[in-house]
């Protein structure tokens, strides 16, 4: 049984060593048994440099073998992986490595060289590791994981951390997300249980590898025994697509900007990807215009929409059976998990009742890195003595059959005429109009109605909509207090996360910085 994540990669080389396992376009780059040695080689170096059991190690690297390696490897040393975006910001670099005390960097030569600029002054972290430099392994070693340093690994249980992934949370505060072991493991097999991954499945990764979705399709594809197939340049969607067509992609692990980018493109005059069977989402819901582009662009494939969090993973899903059933929801809850929704006294409320999702179960977060206070404001005592439980700080209308629909975050409600308004209703009836990609709804001061509720629209290219036929359709779907005020048409792309989520806040203090121009 596996108790550490490592021993993922070690069971894997044991029993399907010469395999193929990460490939980028349609060209195989390491088998199980190649990557088992390299993150051994990486572990040996972390553990000469002094780094131990529980210490920060910072993954500062592209989506590639090396990164893998340095994953593991750093499991494999008992120290803790901090993955980070190869284009993080030297300033935020520095934040993370001070805030984690990081005992090493493991990157390429380039990114080592710009890690130490952002890094000069601090007495850590001491080692880097250039992982593309290390010695090679002999080849019997391949599949064997007797060399390792047992003396130290075997001390390492499940209860110890395995990640720390940093997320911006609901303030614009970045936090770090402690999981351990025990946590990713858990969360892992409720996701296998019902994605199915097979073992001829080529799974597409063009999501950021410090972003827990595109982290975790390491983790399944390694569990499935199935292809990783990398992509080096998600923001180009030609590049997407000649990965999906070339490296002969299955599986597409894809937030609404991919859909988007690649659905444009087959609307173009590009051939569909036919060959893709599943196409999963998170992050952001899919709108009916992403769902649209969706069937266009992967005719064959079955959608999965799933809603989780960096603090838990993931809590929902909806088989592609039920979607039809049940528009614009997120599912019911995964297995091995208890969820439910409370009011604001903290009450568990019934099926057919709307307010905050609090997630229960082993995959929940250990806390958050050197944040008790903030760890404290989300988990809190469950029903059990001595557990936790998250509240999520989502708010979300449960039906009486157990069906999630986001409402928004807690701290987005817009409060408008004396009304509480959820921005993702809005957003969901506006997007049912023709030519419509995105939509952003927030509140704006106003000195009669407290906020005005405030829509940006997203539009593709050559649709033609005006505010009249806006207001027209939300008159026929929306409570007076909830049409828009004001009504806006993006005229450029909206600003979005390192993970590609459209950035509400951002939209917010844009048109929030415009009505402070307007009023001088």
């Amino acid at each position: 049984m596996d108790r550490l994540v490592h021993h993922l990669l070690e069971r894997a080389a044991r029993t399907s060593g010469e395999r193929p396992w990460l490939q980028v376009g349609s060209t195989a780059v390491a088998s199980f048994g190649e990557l088992q040695s390299r993150a051994q080689r990486v572990a040996e170096a972390l553990l000469a440099a002094g780094v131990g059991r529980g210490d920060r190690v910072l993954l500062y690297a592209n989506p590639d073998a090396d990164f893998v390696a340095a994953l593991f490897g750093t499991f494999q040393a008992g120290a803790v992986a901090v993955p980070l975006h190869p284009r993080t910001p030297l300033l935020r670099l520095r934040a993370i490595a001070e805030d984690t005390g990081a005992a090493a960097l493991c990157g390429d030569a380039g990114q080592l060289a710009t890690a130490a600029t952002a890094v000069a002054g601090l007495p850590w972290p001491a080692a880097r590791i250039e992982v593309a430099r290390l010695p090679a392994a002999p080849a019997a070693a391949a599949p064997c994981v007797a060399t390792r340093n047992d003396a130290c690994i075997d001390a390492c249980i499940d209860a110890d951390l395995a990640l720390i992934i940093y997320t911006s949370g609901s303030t614009g505060d970045h936090k770090g997300v402690m999981l351990t072991h025990r946590n990713v493991l858990a969360a892992l097999d409720s996701i296998a249980s019902y994605l199915g991954y097979r073992a001829d499945d080529r799974v597409l990764l063009a999501l950021p590898l410090s972003f827990d979705y595109g982290l975790y399709q390491v983790f399944l594809t390694l569990c499935a025994g199935a292809r990783l197939v990398i992509n080096r340049s998600a923001a180009l969607p030609s590049m997407v697509a000649e990965t999906i067509r070339d490296g002969g992609v299955t599986v597409v692990p894809a937030v609404p900007m991919l859909v988007g980018m690649l659905g444009r493109l087959v609307a173009s005059g590009a051939a569909p990807f036919a060959a893709v069977r599943m196409l999963t989402n998170t992050g952001a819901a899919l709108t009916d215009g992403h769902l649209g582009m969706a069937r266009v662009a992967f005719p064959k494939a079955e959608v999965y929409s799933m809603y989780g969090l960096t603090e838990c993973k993931r809590v929902s899903y909806l088989p592609p059976a039920e979607a039809a059933a049940h528009p614009g929801s997120v599912g019911r809850g995964m297995p091995h998990q208890e969820l439910w929704v409370q009011d604001e006294q903290g009450n568990r409320l019934p099926p057919g009742s709307t307010g905050e999702l609090v997630v229960r179960g082993a995959h929940v977060m250990a806390g958050y890195w050197r944040r008790p206070e903030a760890s404290a404001a989300v988990l809190r005592p469950g029903p059990l003595p001595g557990e936790q439980v998250l509240l999520t700080g989502d708010i979300f209308h449960m039906d009486e059959a157990g069906y999630l629909y986001f409402q928004g975050r807690r701290d987005d409600i817009i409060k408008s005429r004396g009304e509480k308004v959820s921005p993702r209703e809005v957003e969901a009836v506006l997007s049912r109009l023709p030519g419509v990609t995105e939509v952003a709804v927030f509140g704006l001061p106003d000195p009669v109605v407290g906020e005005a509720v405030t829509a940006v629209i997203g539009l593709v290219p050559g649709a033609c909509l005006n505010r009249r036929e806006v207001l027209s359709h939300c008159n026929q779907s929306l409570y007076p207090h909830m049409v828009p005020s004001r009504i806006e048409f993006a005229t450029e792309e909206f600003p979005r996360t390192e993970t590609g989520k459209l950035d509400r806040r951002a939209v917010r203090a844009q048109w929030l910085a415009v009505a402070g121009e307007g009023q001088r």
